[in-house]
């Protein structure tokens, strides 16, 4: 399959749920998944030309092992926020392994609950300039919502 935008989403045109998994991202610039119910995510990493991957609202609770993440150079955005991440160390090292990553929503996990979240997020991962919604300035994260617009 050759496309720029794969979406996956969790109805077929008949209206029934199909399957909850992931068969050949393809060639996909972009992947996108809406089905609500995915947990294994392994395959994404495995699709070289992807740039944009969302996964928000799912049910993934691991990320793929790292020699698997390491091989993608690719991927610039990622989403994955309101899963069920929970190991922010884990997280954190595998994620790091992508070089071209600048942009990065893991809000609405079960780790961001931890009081070293964000520490841990701007140690490990340097090279992000977004970070769940907010932008990395002067060595940190900054929400921009918080200061006043001319």
């Amino acid at each position: 399959m050759d496309c720029k935008v794969l979406v996956q989403s969790g109805m077929r045109p008949n209206g029934k749920q199909q399957q909850c998994s992931i068969k050949e991202p393809c060639h996909a610039m972009m992947f996108l998944s809406s089905i609500r119910r995915l947990s294994a995510i392994d395959e994404v990493f495995r699709c070289p030309a992807l740039e944009h991957v969302g996964l928000a609202f799912n049910n993934v609770r691991l990320l793929p092992p790292a020699a698997a993440i390491t091989g993608n150079n690719s991927i610039i955005s990622l989403d994955l926020s309101d899963n069920d991440l929970a190991s922010l160390d884990s997280i954190c090292s595998k994620l790091a392994t992508l070089p071209q990553l600048r942009n990065l929503s893991l809000k609405g996990n079960p780790m961001c609950l931890l009081p070293s979240y964000y520490r841990t997020c701007r140690n490990t991962l340097v090279d992000l300039t977004h970070f769940d919604g907010m932008v990395s300035a002067y060595g940190m994260f900054v929400c921009l919502l918080c200061f006043p617009v001319d």
